[in-house]
C-alpha cells in the first residue's frame, strides 16, 4: 500500500468521539428483532427441508442484512419498526406441519439441560456484528460516530470489541468453574490454548508492517493487537485460579476494575508508574521502549480481563438453573436472574459515569467501559433468552444454522474476516468507493465469511485455534 493511501485511511479512523449509549442500544435491538423474525419465519416455513443454500439465504436475509442496513444507512428507526411489524405478522401465521412434528420430538432433559441454546445466537450474532464492522469502517458509507473513539466516548466498534470478549466469557464460564485437573496440567492446557492465538497475533503484526498496512496506533500500540489480548486472557485466568482457588470471578473483576479506576477516575499503575497517573501515561508518554510503544494494549488488557471474568461468572450462574430442569422450563427463572443483574449493572454504570464522573474509555478500558460492555452484554443475552421463551411454547428450541456454524469455529471465522478485510483494503482504495459499491462489497464479503463457516460445519471440521 502506498504511503499516501495508508495515511488517508489512518486519518479516516482517527479522532472520533462516538455516539450516545441509547443509539447503540437501538442497534443491538435491531439484531434481537432480526433473531425474533427468524424464529417467526421458521415457525411457519422450514427452509432447511429444501436445501442448505436456501436455509442460508433465509438466515442471511433475516439475520444479517437488517443489521448491515442499520449501520450503513440512516434507516435504523425504520428498520426497527419494519422488523417489529414483520415479526408480529409472521408470528400470527399458522405453524407448519413440519415444525409441529419437530416439536413433538423436543430434546429430553438429559440432552438439553447442560446447554443454554440462547447463548449460541448471542455469540453468533455478536460475531457477525464484529466481522461486518471491521471492514465497513474503512468505507465512507459507515458513519464515523460508529467508529472506535480516540480516547473517551461510546461507539459501536468500542462496544463490539468488548462484547466479543463478553460472549466468549459467558460461554466459557461453566467450563472454567467445573474443570478439575492438576495445577500443572491445567497450566499446560492453557498454554496450549493460547499459543496458536499468540502466533496469529505475531503473524498479523509482521504482515501488517510488511505490507505497510494502515494502523491506528492509539488503539493497541505499535506492535500489540487484539489477537494478543485474546491469547493472554485464558492464561492469566488459569494463573489467577491457581493463586486464588475458589475466589469468585466477579470479585476478581471488581478488584481489577477498581484498581484501574481509583481516585475518581484517575488511574494509578503503582508498580510500574508509582505516582504517575495511568490515564496521563497512556495519553502522553513517549514511545521510547517496547512497553511504552504498546502501552494501550498492555494496560487495556486488564479491563478486557475484567469483562471476561464478569461474563464467565454470569454464564456459570445461569447454568445452575438447568441442573435439575430443562432449559425451556428454566427460562423464566433465567430471565428473572438476568433482569436482576441488568438492574445492578445499570445502577453501577450510572454511579460510575454520572456521580463519579468517570467517562467511558475503550482506550483505557476503565471501570465505566467494563460496566457499559457488561450491561450491554447482559441486555443482549436477556433479549435472546426472551425470544426463545416466546417461541419455545409453540415449537422446539431452534438455533440458526449460521450461528451454530460460527460458534463451532469462532476464532477461525474471525480470522477469515480479518484476512478478507486486509485483501479488500490492499486491492482497492475504500475511501474512493461509492456507497452502492461499498454496500455490494460488504454484502458479498459477509456472505462469503458466513459461507465458509457453513462449509466447515457441513464438513464436520472444527479448527482448534
Amino acid at each position: 500500500m502506498d504511503e499516501a493511501t495508508r495515511r488517508a485511511k489512518e486519518e479516516h479512523v482517527t479522532g472520533h468521539t462516538g455516539t450516545s449509549v441509547l443509539e447503540l442500544q437501538q442497534v443491538l435491538t435491531v439484531t434481537l428483532l432480526s433473531y425474533a423474525l427468524w424464529q417467526a419465519v421458521t415457525k411457519t416455513w422450514h427452509p432447511g427441508r429444501h436445501s442448505m443454500l436456501l436455509e442460508y439465504l433465509c438466515e442471511f436475509a433475516t439475520l444479517v442484512l437488517p443489521f448491515l442496513l442499520s449501520v450503513t444507512t440512516e434507516w435504523k428507526s425504520q428498520a426497527l419498526v419494519a422488523l417489529l411489524l414483520a415479526t408480529v405478522f409472521v408470528s400470527c401465521l399458522p405453524v407448519s406441519q413440519h415444525v409441529e412434528k419437530a416439536a413433538k420430538n423436543r430434546p429430553t432433559k438429559s440432552a438439553a439441560q447442560f446447554h443454554l441454546p440462547f447463548l449460541t445466537p448471542v455469540r453468533g450474532c455478536l460475531q457477525v456484528v464484529t466481522i461486518i464492522c471491521i471492514l465497513a469502517v474503512d468505507f465512507r458509507i459507515f458513519p464515523r460516530r460508529f467508529a472506535k473513539t480516540e480516547t473517551f466516548g461510546t461507539s459501536l466498534m468500542d462496544l463490539g470489541v468488548g462484547l466479543f470478549i463478553f460472549s466468549g466469557g459467558v460461554v466459557a464460564g461453566p467450563r472454567l468453574k467445573t474443570t478439575a485437573s492438576e495445577p500443572l496440567q491445567k497450566l499446560y492446557k492453557s498454554i496450549k490454548l493460547c499459543a496458536p492465538v499468540m502466533v496469529l497475533g505475531v503473524a498479523r503484526m509482521i504482515l501488517t508492517k510488511g505490507v505497510n498496512y494502515q494502523e491506528h496506533v492509539t488503539e493497541y500500540g505499535v506492535h500489540w493487537n487484539f489477537f494478543m489480548t485474546l491469547a493472554l486472557i485464558p492464561l492469566v485466568i488459569t494463573i489467577l485460579q491457581l493463586l486464588a482457588p475458589g475466589l469468585s470471578f466477579t470479585t476478581l473483576a471488581v478488584v481489577i476494575s477498581v484498581e484501574l479506576s481509583n481516585d475518581t477516575g484517575k488511574q494509578v499503575y503503582t508498580i510500574l508508574l508509582q505516582n504517575m497517573g495511568l490515564e496521563q501515561y497512556i495519553m502522553d508518554a513517549p514511545r521510547d521502549n517496547i512497553f511504552n510503544m504498546n502501552r494501550e494494549g498492555i494496560c487495556s488488557f486488564f479491563g478486557y480481563l475484567a469483562i471476561f471474568l464478569f461474563a464467565a461468572d454470569i454464564g456459570a450462574r445461569l447454568r445452575t438453573y438447568t441442573t435439575y430442569q430443562t432449559v425451556p422450563v428454566a427460562l423464566p427463572q433465567i430471565l428473572r436472574a438476568l433482569l436482576a443483574i441488568l438492574t445492578v449493572l445499570s445502577i453501577a454504570f450510572a454511579v460510575s459515569t454520572q456521580i463519579l464522573g468517570i467517562q467511558v474509555s475503550r482506550r483505557l478500558a476503565n471501570i465505566s467501559y467494563v460496566l457499559w460492555v457488561s450491561l450491554s452484554g447482559v441486555f443482549h443475552v436477556s433479549g435472546c433468552a426472551l425470544v426463545d421463551l416466546l417461541y419455545v411454547t409453540r415449537a422446539e428450541l431452534r438455533t440458526p444454522l449460521l450461528y451454530k456454524a460460527i460458534n463451532r469455529n469462532q476464532l477461525a471465522i474471525f480470522l477469515v474476516g480479518n484476512l478478507l478485510t486486509g485483501l479488500v483494503n490492499l486491492s482497492i482504495n475504500t475511501l474512493e468507493v461509492s456507497d452502492s459499491t461499498a454496500y455490494a462489497i460488504l454484502t458479498v464479503y459477509i456472505f462469503i465469511v458466513g459461507g465458509v463457516a457453513l462449509i466447515l460445519d457441513h464438513l464436520n471440521l472444527t479448527l482448534k485455534l
